[in-house]
């Protein structure tokens, strides 16, 4: 097939819809699948070539609100262009904002199936990206593909530059970040669940078929209006990239990794550690990843004096620390916004158990009481309580590590890509 993947977010930032992502289409083109990839620019980063895909980057900037996205809206009619000297079979939209409306907006015009996955969910999501940062994106898009655009460039002495000339993506550059400063300035901080509905209706209601990685996720679309078709795909992992855990007798070990954003509550994690460690002194707790909240989480580690205890480890490569993830004795997360939880399942094939919290799709593979322990959002002292009662015997963790083996295999990203494959043809047929 020929496949094209729009999205906001891409290589060299790792986080889940990135790895995701990559796996899905390295795998797909292994088969002989062609892949286009529509992305923003991320400065001076070059992409590996890699047989069948071909990846398009655009201008991009940096929303003040979120230093880790880029927002990259290019002309339309160059992204129809393009897509259409492509000649997808079928084009997947993994993203709800700037490139990823843009994709929308191309597949109409050219009439070509679209499929959507929601990753992320969107009210959380509003802690970076607010609803007038989304507004100005709006304003953007309409400016750079409105005839406003060829009066600004006669103006600006620009209009016979080159799309693709430094002078010509400089200054389209600088407005871009003009309007989205202004549009970030004139927020009024006030995010609803009201909104995230409102938006993901109008994202998501423009697919000709929805994908999302759990069923909580399908259950939320759907109340909250998402009357296009919604199906359950996992984003899988690599099952057999991870070393297996052998030995469960108990270190005092704790592991926590993935993006350190805000959302992921990772406050509750050390606040818990730190009432669990007044029972245990000898318990350690490594926190692998890098984001926007780190800082924040170094200085109330060091004001709670665990500098020695939390050990804060960086970004990661999977690839390379998949061997060692089984040292731990298990896993903690007090994320509230996941829509599967993708490190969970890494960890969990490493044959690690997990504390999770009740929230979005985190209970479905977190089994209370058969492979870890689930405890209320942002319940530190409950939190704290699982973490001392998950070390009481070794039996137990070898039981919950078994069990996590058994449901991570389940998401072994071949069987994934597969039913991707199957979705892909059923909605191009159409």
């Amino acid at each position: 097939m020929r496949i094209a993947i729009f999205t906001d977010t891409y290589l060299p930032i790792r986080d889940g819809v990135v790895t995701s992502i990559d796996r899905f289409t390295k795998l797909m083109a292994d088969d002989g699948h062609q892949i286009l990839i529509f992305c923003p620019k991320c400065g001076r980063y070059k992409d590996k070539p890699y047989p069948n895909i071909t990846i398009k980057r655009y201008l991009s900037v940096t929303p003040p609100t979120y230093k880790d996205y880029k927002v990259a809206l290019p002309f339309v009619l160059n992204v129809t262009s393009d897509l259409k000297e492509f000649k997808p079979d079928i084009v997947h939209i993994q993203t709800p904002l700037g490139i990823g409306w843009i994709g929308i907006w191309a597949t109409k015009i050219l009439k070509i199936k679209n499929i959507q996955t929601y990753h992320t969910y969107i009210p959380d999501f509003l802690v970076y990206l607010k609803p007038t940062t989304l507004f100005g994106i709006n304003k953007i898009a309409s400016y750079i593909n409105s005839s406003k655009l060829l009066k600004a460039l006669i103006e600006a002495d620009i209009s016979k530059e080159k799309y693709g000339s430094a002078k010509f993506q400089s200054y389209i550059g600088q407005r871009i970040k003009e309007i989205t400063e202004k549009a970030s300035k004139n927020s009024n901080g006030r995010f609803t669940e009201r909104f995230g509905r409102d938006y993901t209706r109008v994202v998501y209601n423009r697919a000709d078929l929805v994908l999302t990685p759990s069923k909580a996720m399908r259950d939320t679309l759907i109340r909250q209006g998402v009357k296009t078709k919604v199906e359950v795909l996992s984003n899988g992992i690599d099952y057999d990239l991870f070393k297996k855990k052998s030995d469960y007798s108990i270190q005092n070990r704790i592991i926590h990794m993935g993006r350190l954003g805000h959302e992921k509550n990772i406050e509750v994690v050390i606040q818990a550690f730190s009432i669990a460690h007044k029972k245990i002194p000898n318990l350690r707790l490594d926190i692998l990843g890098d984001g926007p909240s780190k800082k924040s989480l170094q200085s109330l580690v060091k004001n709670l004096n665990l500098s020695k205890e939390i050990k804060f480890g960086g970004a990661y490569d999977i690839n390379k620390i998949s061997q060692d993830l089984c040292e731990y004795d298990f896993f903690v997360t007090a994320s509230t916004i996941e829509t599967q939880g993708l490190v969970v399942l890494e960890t969990m094939a490493s044959g690690l158990p997990v504390l999770g919290v009740k929230k979005l799709a985190i209970p479905e593979i977190v089994l209370d009481g058969k492979n870890g322990y689930i405890s209320k959002p942002f319940d530190a002292e409950g939190m704290a309580k699982n973490i001392l009662k998950i070390l009481e015997d070794e039996d137990r963790l070898r039981e919950f590590g078994k069990k996590s083996l058994a449901i991570a295999k389940a998401h072994e990203i071949n069987k994934c890509k597969d039913q991707l494959i199957r979705f892909y043809r059923k909605v191009a047929k159409k």
